[in-house]
Parts: structure tokens; sequence; C-alpha cells
């Protein structure tokens, strides 16, 4: 059985960079809402990233961002159950800072804290508040990486902790309390040398997945075989983007509207213009560079549940984390229409829903602009 769990819209606008796929500014309201939905559904665990610089554009994509820890630590009071990991940009906190920060909230939420490891990777990103560490960062972040987290766990088990590194240097530090308990780290790490990191010093790695499941049986293997070397037991979190209707069809032609007006301008930031360019603009490719390279399920609500439980069945996998473009409507849709259908899910009791997407403020539940319906009647008139 598999965990299943959500990743949080704490960035503006998502993961599809499109004028015409559902918008939002983050607000904690829509967070706690999606959070508490998805605890009451009986799913694994919540994650929030972070990000300090967007990618501009018509659509401001990621422009505007809530900080990671602290939206966790809020939900740490407003559930009781879900496992809730936060992201930290390695470039931009000391880890005794994230050591401190980290243990708080897993004190808050009774040992339900984990943090998502982010090596760094967008140099303007860091460079516009001086952190950037130079080029030479790109070569030696996972390094950098690797310090961080035998800090991290020092601090976490140790009353006093020295520590003479290439980038830290601990005098007599002392963070206390310690976590009650060991706090899982995630990577999103997807070169060998990330996937090798995660392996030695991680408990989960973010997979990218694909439809048939093909790509990510490769990419558990090697996770696999990277962990036999420490005697690890890392697993795998495999992350889609979900595009469900009734229909497939119907499905697509949501798909396709969102992906015919992707944010170029926005995607030749994150890109470079030449990638951009060089990507040409079929409609295949388009596509692939509005949903920013994530793995997207577009498909019937049935298609979906037996695509899913596919990928669960896959060694290695440990769970997957679930992207909604139309936010809280599409878990809602999710927890009626899939979940059910299920067979590998690992759920927690299920319990009456706290939440209704249509009892909440608009801006809340559909982001923005009302759900696409216009797909569904292109494609019953075509």
């Amino acid at each position: 059985m598999i965990e299943l769990g959500v990743f949080l819209p704490v960035l503006s606008n998502g993961w599809i960079a499109s004028t015409t796929a559902p918008r939002y500014r983050p607000t904690y309201a829509m967070n706690k809402a999606m959070t508490m939905l998805a605890e009451d559904l009986g799913l694994s665990f919540v994650l929030s990233p972070v990000k300090y610089r967007g990618m501009g554009g018509p659509t401001e994509f990621w422009d505007y961002g809530l900080e990671s820890f602290e939206v966790m630590a809020a939900l740490a009071e407003a559930t009781d159950r879900i496992q809730l990991y936060g992201s930290v940009a390695l470039p931009t906190v000391h880890p005794a800072i994230t050591a401190r920060r980290a243990a708080t909230i897993d004190h808050i939420s009774q040992g339900r804290f984990g943090i998502n490891l982010v090596s760094g990777w967008q140099k303007a990103e860091y460079e516009q508040m001086g952190l950037w560490p130079g080029d030479v960062h790109y070569e030696r972040r996972y390094q950098y990486a690797r310090e961080y987290v035998d800090i991290l766990k020092l601090l976490w088990t140790r009353r006093d902790v020295d520590y003479e590194g290439e980038f830290f240097h601990l005098r007599d530090c002392r963070i206390l309390p310690h976590p009650e308990q060991s706090l899982p780290l995630v990577c999103a790490g997807q070169s060998d040398v990330g996937m090798r990191f995660t392996a030695q010093h991680s408990d989960y790695a973010f997979v990218l997945g694909d439809v048939s499941g093909d790509a990510v049986f490769a990419a558990n293997r090697k996770l696999q075989q990277y962990a036999a070397e420490t005697g690890r037991d890392v697993g795998a979190y495999v992350l889609y983007t979900l595009v469900l209707e009734e229909t497939e069809a119907e499905a697509r032609a949501k798909s396709d509207y969102w992906s015919e007006h992707a944010d170029r301008e926005a995607l030749a930031t994150m890109m470079g213009q030449a990638a951009l360019d060089a990507a040409g603009g079929t409609a295949a490719v388009l596509q692939d560079i509005a949903y920013i390279g994530i793995t997207r399920i577009i498909a019937s609500y049935t298609q979906c549940a037996a695509i899913l439980d596919r990928i669960g069945t896959v060694p290695g996998t440990k769970g997957i984390m679930l992207i909604f473009p139309e936010y809280l409507t599409g878990l809602q849709e999710f927890g009626e229409r899939v979940l059910p259908l299920m067979r590998t899910a690992k759920l927690a009791s299920p319990r009456p829903p706290r939440v209704q997407a249509e009892a909440l403020p608009l801006e809340i539940h559909r982001p923005f602009m009302q759900r696409c319906r216009l797909t569904r009647s292109r494609t019953t008139a075509g």
C-alpha cells in the first residue's frame, strides 16, 4: 500500500504556466482548507514548496508565495494526524536555525513534521539577496547539502556540537529541545549525484512519474541500488499533475486549452529563452513546457485510479504526491470520484469532511476564474 500526498499551492498559479489555467494568489485559507480536506479523506501527507523569486510573465508565475515553514507551523495546529513537510532552501538559512525551527514545528505537530531539502538551482533567486555562493555552487551544492544534513542530525541528537567542515563551523552549538523522534527528510535530486545524495542522507526521493510506470521503475531501481550501498531504507515519492474529467476526451480538451495559452514569457525565464526557442511550438512540446516538466495524468476518473494503482505496484514506490490544478475543487472531486476506486492507497480512516469547496469563498475554491466548462461544450460539439 502506498501513501498519497498533496503538493500545496503556496506559490502563485500552481504548476501550470498558462494564462487560461486556474490562477490564484496564495492564501493561508486556501492551504488550510486543502490540508484539512486531505486529512479528512485519509491522505498521508502534504508538502509545501519554497521559492523566493518567481518567473514573471503575464501570469506572474510564482511571483507571490507564502513561507513554507510558517505555513506548516500553522497547519500543525489546525490538524491532528496528517504528516506535514516544509521546504527549506539551503543557501538561505543556516542549518542550526533550520534545526531549531524544525524541532519547534515537530513539537507543535506532536511528531508529524519533516523537511524537503532544496539545494538551490536558480541563481537569480539567491543573487537578489546576496546569498548566491558563486557558480561553483552548481557543481558543489550536494557537498554543501551533505554538511547541512550532517549538522541537522547532530543537533537533533546531541547536546553540544562541534563541527569543522568546508562550509560550516560550529563551536559548542546547542539546540534544545530535540525532536522526540527522527524527522523524515525528502529530496528532489534527479541527477545521479542528487539521487546518490538522497539515498545516503534522506528518507524519500521525489521521482518524476510516467503513465506506463516504466520510467518510475527505472528511477526506483537506480535509487534502490544507491540505497543498497548504505543499507538504508529509502523510498520514492512519485509526482503527478492530475487533469481529470468524466471522459478522457474532456480532460484532454481542458488540458489542450491550458497548454495552447502557455505563458511563454514566464517559461522563457524559467528555462532560458534559447531552450524555449529550441523546443519549438508543437502542441505536444508546448504541453510539456506549460506543465513545467511534471508528468500529467490526463484521464477520466476511472482511468486515473487505474494509473495510480499501477504506479503504486512499482517496486520502491512509497507514495505519490499529487498536484491539483483546480486546487480545492480538484481535491474534492478526487476524493469523491477516484479514491473509492483505488486498491493501493494507504488511507487513514476517512471522516466527514470539515471543508466543502462550494461553501468557501470563490477565491479559495475556484481561484480567479470559474472552472473551464468551455472545454466540455467544445468536446461535445466536435
